[in-house]
């Protein structure tokens, strides 16, 4: 068993090594996605405060004045004071995010985040950038990082703890037992967040749907169910309503915009917004910073590895 899982923990190294090396560089670069993106395009800041809350339907009415021929898609509220709503529009198969002064109902941004350069890196860490087959490779490949993490740690753990000859082998071995937890967690993590994708996308259909008597729907809502985060249309004159509850936890309701009824119960989406956490270690910054740290080390390991088996294939040749 060890003989096979030695070869195995090996020529799988060798043949994942460079997928492996584009997640863990990518990956480390979304770990500070949110202040890359506010140092190439900050977010605009609002002159003024609304002394009370703006009409909803104004504030995507005013998004459309400067694209009348859009599609309101969805409406995402200020995080926090001083920020403008964002308006996501759809425009021939576009996506527009205007931002829009909440006092004064003026435009004060429109950007195309297709544009936006970590759009690339995204796409290259969910997919190698080919769509659904890429998307299973890399939830393939989320799995077999634990099966190395795990097997290189039954193989090679022991010797930690003893003296090892060889730079190569040391900082492969010690790096290897190092983030073997996080590595996993981020392995696993990966992976369930592609099938999620992969049946959110077999069970969307293609939708023309457009905001609608947002004032209505969120008249509706009841206070203790949290604070509206987002409203995002959905087919059949149907608005999702995302909120988000004092301890941090997020759900959903799906509102008719009609009679204001709630079609649906709220759906809790903690597991997911979890799994997304754990993924991406959103748990302050120490945490980002080891996670950034792990995403560096998937190379260090693929390197090293690989100047292992090389030397051992000199050493069998010379014998």
């Amino acid at each position: 068993m060890r003989r096979w899982a030695a070869r195995a923990h090996l020529w799988g190294g060798l043949l994942t090594a460079p997928f492996l090396l584009v997640l863990g560089l990518s990956g480390s670069v979304l770990v500070w996605a949110p202040e890359i993106e506010h140092a190439l395009e900050p977010r605009p800041v609002v002159a003024t405060s609304a002394r009370v809350a703006p009409s909803l339907d104004a504030v995507v009415a005013a998004a459309l004045v400067a694209e009348p021929a859009a599609a309101p898609r969805a409406l995402r509220m200020p995080p926090q004071a001083g920020q403008p709503f964002v308006v996501e529009l759809a425009v021939g198969g576009h996506r527009l995010n205007a931002a829009v002064d909440g006092a004064t109902l003026r435009v004060v941004d429109v950007r195309a985040p297709e544009r936006s350069p970590l759009v690339a890196v995204r796409s290259l860490h969910a997919a190698f950038h080919g769509g659904h087959g890429g998307a299973v490779l890399v939830g393939l490949l989320g799995l077999w990082l634990v099966a190395e993490g795990v097997s290189g740690l039954w193989l090679y753990g022991p010797s930690i703890a003893r003296r090892v000859r060889g730079p190569s082998r040391i900082v492969h071995r010690v790096v290897g037992v190092g983030v073997l937890g996080v590595g996993v967690i981020v392995g696993l993590t990966g992976t369930l967040l592609v099938v999620a994708a992969l049946a959110s996308v077999a069970r969307a259909p293609v939708s023309s749907a457009r905001l609608t008597r947002l004032d209505f729907v969120t008249a509706r809502v009841p206070a203790d169910d949290g604070r509206v985060v987002a409203l995002v249309a959905e087919p059949a004159h149907r608005v999702r309503v995302e909120m988000r509850r004092s301890d941090g936890a997020t759900h959903s309701l799906l509102v008719d915009a009609d009679t204001g009824r709630r079609v649906a119960a709220a759906a809790s989406q903690d597991q997911w917004d979890l799994v997304r956490r754990l993924h991406g270690g959103d748990f302050g910054w120490p945490w980002r910073v080891l996670y950034a740290a792990v995403g560096v080390a998937l190379p260090v390991l693929s390197i090293t590895g690989f100047l292992l088996s090389t030397r051992r294939f000199a050493e069998r040749s010379r014998s």
